[in-house]
């Protein structure tokens, strides 16, 4: 799950849908999708988009990137 994490919080903007994620560190998307809830307390997806949000919001807040930029960057 740490693998999955770190690759996760590197990657910008649209995220990969959770077959290919599943695919490329070699578990099925349930089983990958499963153990991070076990590990993280809800789906990859959530995780990632509150994740996201934050970001986004505290780059916002602090003003220093235009919008769109930021858009792009947290898909």
């Amino acid at each position: 799950m740490r693998l999955l994490h770190d690759y996760l919080m590197k990657t910008e903007g649209k995220l990969p849908g959770l077959d290919a994620l599943a695919q490329r560190f070699g578990r099925s998307a349930r089983w990958l999708d499963n153990e991070w809830a076990r590990a993280y307390g809800k789906t990859i997806y959530a995780f990632v988009c509150e994740v996201r949000l934050d970001e986004a919001h505290a780059a916002l807040i602090e003003g220093n990137l235009p919008i769109k930029q930021v858009s792009l960057r947290l898909g």
